[in-house]
């Protein structure tokens, strides 16, 4: 079986920033998508699981899929971050924790 996301704090923080990035750069990409009234959400459980749901109803929703697919592994290649977006998500991502009250 695969490695849960949150088996590890640096698991769940690292799951939380591909996620992030993942999602920026898709949100231009589907941008049209989201237009037409089809939406997505890519997320982590606190399971340990990653969460993709759909919404809309249009005959384009199986490229939708495809290319959150895409980009879900193109990200996981070596080298396929953007040092700029990954840059500018990690700086949020860590004001964030920062702000954050316990």
């Amino acid at each position: 079986t695969a490695p849960s996301l949150a088996e590890s704090p640096h698991a769940v923080v690292a799951t939380r920033l591909y996620l992030r990035v993942v999602n920026d750069a898709l949100t231009e990409q589907l941008y049209p998508a989201g237009v037409a009234g089809l939406g997505y959400s890519l997320g982590a459980a606190r399971t340990g699981t990653l969460n993709l749901s759909f919404s809309g109803y249009n005959d384009k929703l199986p490229r939708v899929a495809e290319l959150i697919a895409e980009g879900l592994r193109a990200y996981l290649k070596k080298g396929a971050l953007d040092e700029r977006r990954f840059a500018d998500r990690w700086e949020k991502m860590m004001r964030a924790m920062k702000n954050y009250k316990v």
